[in-house]
């Protein structure tokens, strides 16, 4: 099926390691009616949360290879549905973004619950290693880091804590704890929402237990098990693109320039060639124009500071770089909040590397140089390779031990064919291109771009909401885009 909304230019997926996706507020249920609902039998209520919400956790394996491993406590969150004149409908699975956000942090949970749990039960989990569910703390990654050499080595001490476990807390587990809970809370079949990088947990379930998958929704997502994931390949097309489409989007910013994404290409090529110093510190880099864009949203502030320095003014641009200095590696926080080492573990098991996972570090990053210096100069385009490598970290993980057992996020057999899916992503979110690409490995996938949004796509507003409903309601992708004035 074909893309609707407006045409844009190529693709936070909250790939990057340390990013997390969190919500700001979660839904109130103004009543439960979980007594006499036979799915939530075992459940009671939340000890941390507002009434109307209910809990339960179990355990399952920690190593579904070995018994001997003892099992990992999963929480989960209940909404149970409130109309009984009418037949259930379908139960709506809410999953995470991060890795490594608890699942009552997952900003689905803004808006969607009060337009579908009248006929519809709303089901969270806490993945393995978040939030109630064994949250994994990793002190040197938890506090945060002030570089990203610091970060590797918090990386490297967070792989060797978890020691033989490092490897159980990837997509497949986690898609393999949902259909525990499917099966602990008797449903027949479930639509399962993922949230930016729970687009792992949604690919790896589809192809694993596509009986039991009714539909999926994406909201900023790409194809997984893919080298392209690893590099960000996509994703720095679409951080351009993101310069051009926020910038027309601002009357005053249009009016500035008529190519926003060349004035800023620009200044990235120049900073290629020389960085901004001061005191001996780099003040302005490449990798700095990038997590201004891609994180902080602030593509037309870019715009404007880019042109001051193409005119010989540096400053709007450093000061713009300082303010948001906190992006580049931010701290945790409490680890229940989120968890840095559950991230860590997510990200070091969910990918396609081009090195050796076997080898030694050393050797790892020997094939790791060599894999960049094989790609096009051109391939991150307008960032030159090591200014898109000091931005994506392609380095983080290659000192986490080494896996005693890989279960890859899609298995080899997997068909996706049958799973009606909505794949949700704003104009200017630079997941585009990624979800284009995830559309084509669900046949009976349509990619809806929503003007004026970034990542993820849900939370921005009522009226996605509402899209979504709709769709979980029919499993028909509404006709009327969302968020349509006119």
């Amino acid at each position: 099926m074909g893309i609707r909304g407006p045409v844009v230019p190529a693709t936070l997926i909250c790939a990057l390691a340390f990013t997390s996706c969190t919500a700001e507020a979660y839904p109130e249920p103004t009543e439960s009616r979980t007594g006499d609902d036979e799915h939530f039998a075992a459940f009671g209520p939340c000890d941390d949360l507002p009434a109307g919400y209910v809990c339960a956790t179990i355990e399952v394996p920690l190593d579904r290879n070995d018994a001997s491993a003892g099992t990992i406590p999963l929480r989960i969150l209940g909404i149970s549905h409130t109309d009984t004149s009418v037949p259930e409908g379908l139960p709506w699975f809410a999953l995470p973004g991060g890795p490594g956000a608890p699942g009552i942090w997952n900003q689905a949970l803004a808006d969607v619950p009060r337009l579908i749990r009248a006929n519809h039960d709303v089901v969270v989990i806490d993945p393995r290693g978040t939030g109630k569910s064994a949250a994994i703390d990793c002190p040197g990654l938890q506090s945060g880091a002030l570089t990203f050499e610091q970060l590797f080595q918090a990386t490297d001490a967070c792989g060797q804590q978890l020691g033989a476990t490092s490897d159980l807390y990837g997509g497949a587990q986690r898609a393999m704890d949902v259909e525990a809970v499917r099966d602990f809370m008797g449903y027949d079949r479930v639509i399962l929402h993922g949230t930016s990088r729970a687009d792992v947990d949604v690919q790896a379930y589809a192809s694993r237990f596509p009986d039991r998958l009714a539909a999926a929704i994406f909201a900023g997502g790409s194809v997984v098990d893919d080298i392209d994931m690893f590099f960000g390949t996509d994703v720095a097309a679409g951080v351009i693109g993101v310069v051009d489409t926020a910038c027309r989007a601002d009357a005053a910013c249009a009016a500035s320039t008529d190519d926003p994404a060349g004035v800023v290409s620009t200044v990235v090529r120049q900073l290629a060639e020389s960085p901004v110093v001061q005191d001996e510190t780099v003040v302005i880099d490449e990798a700095s124009i990038a997590r201004l864009i891609r994180e902080a949203g602030a593509a037309v502030e870019v715009v404007a500071a880019s042109l001051a320095f193409l005119a010989g003014d540096t400053a709007p641009l450093a000061d713009l770089v300082s303010e948001n200095h906190a992006l580049t590696i931010p701290p945790a926080g409490e680890v229940e909040t989120f968890s840095a080492g559950a991230n860590a573990a997510g990200w070091c098991s969910d990918q396609v590397f081009p090195f050796d996972v076997a080898a030694p570090p050393g050797e790892r990053r020997d094939q790791l140089d060599q894999a960049v210096a094989k790609l096009d100069d051109n391939v991150f385009a307008p960032w030159s390779k090591n200014g898109w490598r000091a931005f994506w970290l392609f380095d983080q993980c290659v000192g986490w031990p080494a896996p005693s057992r890989h279960d890859p996020v899609v298995v080899e057999t997997a068909s996706f064919t049958g799973i009606p899916a909505l794949l949700l992503v704003g104009d200017q979110d630079p997941a585009i291109a990624s979800t284009a690409a995830l559309e084509a490995r669900f046949p009976e996938g349509t990619t809806v771009v929503v003007p004026g949004i970034g990542h993820p796509s849900v939370t921005r507003g009522s009226c996605i909401a509402e899209f979504e409903a709709e769709f979980i309601e029919t499993l028909q992708v509404p006709a009327t885009p969302p968020c349509d004035t006119g």
